[in-house]
């Protein structure tokens, strides 16, 4: 089923910075290290591989259509989620510094959580 609603996406997704930064930063938990997420969405290990998934983070990049699932089995994200939060290039609005942006992910999990 996901397979056919995923093929009906456009080619090149760009998706609302505060859902972006939690999308990477669960994929980043799960994998530990930028290299490892774009190995865990199907690219071939080689050198700069962190790049890739570096600038999908920072909206740099557009997620391509066929990575979608790899990045859904790896977060745990939903599709319905994922495709709510997609948006147009013209509107997408770079992160500058990842590590930051991950930061701030988790502090705000960290305080949802103690309430």
């Amino acid at each position: 089923m996901n397979k056919e609603k995923i093929a009906k996406l456009p080619q090149s997704i760009y998706l609302n910075k505060e859902f972006r930064t939690k999308l990477f930063s669960k994929a980043y938990d799960k994998s530990g290290s930028l290299r490892g997420i774009a190995i865990d969405m199907g690219y071939p290990g080689r050198p700069g591989l962190n790049g890739v998934a570096r600038d999908m983070w920072l909206g740099k990049r557009s997620i391509g259509k066929h990575k979608v699932e790899y990045l859904l089995k790896l977060t745990g994200i939903s599709l319905e989620e994922f495709t709510a939060n997609i948006i147009t290039k013209d509107k997408s609005v770079e992160t500058e510094n990842w590590t930051q942006a991950y930061t701030d992910y988790k502090l705000k999990e960290e305080q949802k959580n103690r309430k």
